[in-house]
């Protein structure tokens, strides 16, 4: 990850946020658990996050990451 991508994520540490990680059907991409690892989102403790692994392809875990976030954004009101 870019310096910048690290910034721009640890800003967004200051607000729910869902990440989506996409290409999941490639040989080499990397597991959710290192995606958190390597984002450091396990640190972050006074906020909400989600990460949903994703195939834009097949639409593999679009819905579930799509709820997550409706239903964060519905908790909200």
């Amino acid at each position: 990850l870019s310096p910048v991508c690290l910034g721009s994520l640890r800003r967004a540490a200051s607000i729910n946020a869902e990440y989506m990680g996409n290409k999941q059907d490639l040989p080499n991409a990397m597991a959710v658990a290192e995606v958190t690892e390597r984002l450091g989102l396990n640190q972050i403790r006074n906020r909400q996050w989600y990460i949903q692994a994703t195939c834009a392809t097949t639409g593999d875990g679009l819905y579930e990451g799509l709820d997550w976030l409706s239903n964060t954004l519905t908790k909200r009101k």
